[in-house]
């Protein structure tokens, strides 16, 4: 199968990477497209939702293509986790943080670059600036510019860094390769300024959006009269879920109260994470968590980005997040493997009040914007400047409530854009300036315009906040329309869907999404031996083999090397290296429990796998994940399956993935003519709908005219 443009020998080379150096089975959707794309030299923006696979998108092409891949990256801990995850792969890659100093070992990795010796290289954006690899970068070649979580360039997104705004002139000095640019959430807006800002035009560059949806999370909100309700809420919460959890709050001081308040409630140990511990602090947490010797963490916002951490199976907040945008982000660590998961945000009426206080610390004042201006002007040009915005701020009366080193930001980094300033470096509270210009009066006015939009858009998050948590509709619904989005049903039963949709209380609700029912003796040995393998090979336990593939293996409970390499997520490569051993832990239990071994005598065959998955309505991609097809050989089941099926599911799930319209058409055509091929039908609707939809939508109107009286 060819695909996008590509060549044939191409695509036999992404095939053959995807299964023997990623050891994966297929691609998740879209991958393979912005893959191909990469190859016809495209710029991309990709926004898809967290766990949809966004870095394979950069790093199979790394493999392939004949320059390394530069990776703009936010966190060391992100930076850390892939580098160390391509290297075992056998993809040479490394990473420059921001705060390490320039030395010998920069100076082997900028070698090694030049050389071509690297595949992959991740750089934090603050390195962007450093004189030593901007005045080497001539040499460097790039084969593609990746900006990962690439909605830190918009000051209209969650998590604004300034630093990304330097990656349009990087980009100019690195020979302008193609940008493949990745998100997980970006509002329209968002979206707009994230190409404005890398100078990508709208008409050349390919946006490709997936739906956010992740129908497997079971989202709600509780809202609680105070604080000893929220204490017994998020209590209940923890104490209903053996799985990991992550825990969100909104600030450091409160993390680690409730970090140590549920340890000592529940006498577990809990990790607590955020900006305010030392490195090497954070990195035990985050280490202790991803490898599984950690089950709950309670976090800022700050963790979260470099988690790769399949089986999370709630995200729970503690009080009001800051934006959608961030919420969204925050839930979206949930469910990663496809299993059921849940989002809760427990709040109380103070935690509401605190949110608005903490907005209108940063709103910005006329004269604080003098201040600061007064502050520049002083500065001498061309020279820099170290500044402690913990020092620079004089309070007028009334006005000690300001964030006066936020806002002095803010004003700072409006100025560089204007080029009046550029900031050469930044430490703790502390920004190394150089003045390019003088401080001109029109520029105060038009700070204070910037600003003042600045604060209305952010005020606007808070209210739209504010009214997801009071809704009384949908919330999937809301936050897709916040997006700018379509909820596209998913064939999930309705209590799956949210605490509103549920009609029930959460903890009924949440009741419902407990994993499925397993052999808790195999499941045991099972993860017993995978935590042996991984501390043995120094990786994640999920690096092994995802809690979804241990499930099957329970469910299957095979016995031979074919019945295991059924099993969804067994390539050639794991079934060589871990299939002698898993199939031993199987034999081994069914011979202590013989009265199980009967439930694991006859697989069913792919085929009887997708029916079944049909009628639970899963999505295709998903179904072609679990019985370890590619989907085009699934939509072949899902033919089959509507003509056969005796029970109405096949009905509901056909609609659903083909319009009225679409079906009206098709069947004018075989009314016309019953014997049209796929080719003709394709032709006679001038190519106007894929060949999956006329193949779904053939099916539908065979079925219907076989069962006239089902018909609506």
């Amino acid at each position: 199968m060819n695909t996008i443009g590509i060549s044939e020998s191409l695509h036999r080379k992404i095939e053959w990477t995807l299964h023997n150096v990623f050891h994966l089975p297929d691609f998740r959707p879209l991958q393979r497209e912005i893959i191909s794309h990469v190859f016809l030299n495209t710029s991309q923006l990709a926004i898809l939702p967290t766990g949809a696979g966004k870095s394979l998108c950069y790093q199979l092409p790394s493999v392939l293509l004949p320059a390394p891949t530069v990776v703009i990256s936010p966190l060391l801990s992100l930076m850390r986790e892939q580098t160390k995850r391509l290297n075992e792969l056998g993809i040479a890659a490394a990473h420059w943080s921001h705060w390490e100093q320039w030395g010998d070992a920069d100076e082997d990795v900028l070698t090694a670059w030049a050389q071509g010796r690297l595949r992959v290289i991740f750089l934090a954006p603050e390195r962007l600036r450093h004189p030593d690899l901007l005045r080497q970068i001539d040499r460097l070649p790039c084969s593609l510019l990746v900006v990962d979580e690439a909605h830190s360039i918009s000051e209209w997104g969650h998590d604004f860094r300034p630093d990304y705004r330097r990656i349009k002139q990087f980009h100019r000095l690195l020979g302008q390769p193609p940008i493949l640019a990745l998100t997980a959430t970006a509002t329209p807006q968002v979206e707009d300024d994230i190409l404005r800002q890398l100078g990508l035009s709208p008409e050349k560059c390919l946006v490709t959006r997936q739906s956010m949806d992740r129908a497997n999370i079971f989202l709600a909100v509780e809202k609680v009269a105070g604080s000893k309700q929220q204490h017994q809420a998020v209590l209940d919460a923890i104490q209903q879920e053996s799985g990991a959890i992550i825990i969100y709050t909104a600030t450091r001081r409160q993390a680690e109260y409730w970090g140590r308040w549920i340890q000592q409630a529940i006498q577990e140990p809990i990790g607590i994470y955020h900006a305010g511990l030392m490195q090497k602090e954070r990195m035990v947490v985050q280490d202790a968590f991803s490898t599984g010797r950690l089950r709950i963490v309670v976090a800022t916002t700050a963790f979260g980005m470099g988690i790769d951490r399949s089986d999370v199976r709630g995200v729970l907040n503690i009080g009001m997040p800051e934006s959608l945008d961030s919420y969204t982000q925050e839930w979206g660590r949930a469910g990663r493997d496809g299993q059921r998961a849940w989002a809760r945000l427990v709040v109380t009426p103070a935690d509401i009040k605190q949110r608005r206080r903490m907005l209108e610390r940063e709103r910005p004042r006329q004269q604080v914007i003098q201040q600061v201006m007064e502050i520049v002007g002083r500065w001498p040009l061309h020279r820099g400047v170290w500044w402690d915005l913990n020092s620079a701020g004089e309070m007028t009366p009334g006005e000690e409530t300001l964030d006066f080193e936020a806002i002095a930001e803010v004003i700072v980094t409006a100025l560089e854009d204007m080029d009046v300033v550029e900031v050469l470096a930044k430490r703790a509270h502390q920004m190394f300036v150089r003045v390019k210009k003088p401080v001109e009066s029109w520029m105060t006015q038009a700070l204070n315009d910037r600003l003042q939009r600045l604060y209305a858009h952010r005020t606007t998050q808070y209210e739209q906040m504010k009214a997801y948590i009071d809704a009384s509709r949908c919330r999937r619904e809301a936050i897709h329309q916040y997006f700018g989005q379509s909820l596209i049903a998913s064939g999930d039963t309705p209590h799956l869907c949210c605490d509103i949709c549920a009609h029930s209380s959460f903890s009924g609700a949440q009741r419902t999404l407990k994993t499925a029912d397993h052999d808790g003796v195999l499941w045991e040995k099972l993860r017993a031996w995978r935590q042996q393998q991984a501390l043995d090979e120094n990786v994640a336990p999920y690096i092994i083999f995802s809690d979804r593939v241990l499930r099957e293996i329970c469910e299957r409970r095979p016995k031979t090397w074919e019945e295991l390499h059924q099993c969804p997520g067994m390539g050639p490569i794991k079934l060589n290296r871990y299939g002698q051993a898993l199939i031993a832990i199987c034999r081994e239990v069914d011979e202590d429990n013989p009265q199980k071994a009967s439930y694991g005598v006859r697989v069913k065959s792919a085929k009887e796998q997708a029916w079944s998955l049909f009628a639970e309505g899963l999505p295709v991609p998903e179904v072609a994940e679990r019985v370890n097809r590619k989907p085009s050989t699934v939509i072949g089941y899902l033919e089959e399956w509507i003509i056969q099926d005796q029970s109405r599911a096949w009905r509901w799930y056909g609609e659903s993935l083909v319009p009225p319209q679409v079906q009206q058409q098709v069947e004018e055509c075989l009314t016309r003519d019953p014997n049209q091929t796929l080719k003709s039908l394709f032709v006679a609707l001038k190519g106007k709908y894929p060949y999956d939809q006329l193949r779904i939508a053939r099916a539908l109107i065979q079925r219907s005219r076989s069962a006239p009286d089902m018909r609506r």
